[in-house]
């Protein structure tokens, strides 16, 4: 993994510690939550609902995502994220990006509304994460990154 040419944390003080753990120094952090966080977690149940839903997990993130409401908020508040830190970096430029629980999913529904949401399977657990690829803009690919492989 890595080199990384920018390292982005959440404000919680848990994912600096993440990143430094893993060798990497930490350039910015940003509130990941976009003032939703709480409306997101009460319209999908509670903070860790998605480890209960199992397999169906993306769908779910999708079909609330698809709602319009805090959930589809928080998603969008990912991708205005991610998105912002294409225009540092070169044309080969990689960031890191260290979330929390609940925060990644609604955003690659977000990013990828098309996707066949089904196959992705179950929530991101500790220590997984997603690979997304972009030419310029433009969403190339996502690859889950599980821990053990593909689920």
């Amino acid at each position: 993994m890595g080199p990384f040419d920018y390292v982005l944390a959440s404000t919680s003080p848990r994912t600096v510690e993440t990143a430094l753990a893993m060798g990497f120094a930490v350039d910015d952090t940003a509130d990941m939550g976009g003032g939703v966080w709480d409306a997101a977690t009460a319209e999908k149940g509670s903070h860790h609902a998605q480890w209960d839903w199992g397999e169906e997990a993306f769908d779910r993130y999708a079909s609330l995502v698809a709602a319009g409401g805090p959930t589809a908020a928080l998603g969008h508040h990912q991708v205005e994220l991610w998105r912002s830190l294409l225009t540092g970096l070169g044309d080969q430029g990689r960031a890191l990006v260290l979330g929390h629980g609940g925060l990644l999913e609604p955003g690659l529904v977000a990013l990828a509304p098309a996707a066949d949401h089904r196959q992705w399977g179950a929530a991101i657990a500790h220590g997984e994460g997603a690979r997304v690829c972009f030419e310029g803009v433009e969403l190339v690919e996502i690859e889950l990154l599980r821990l053990g492989g593909p689920r």
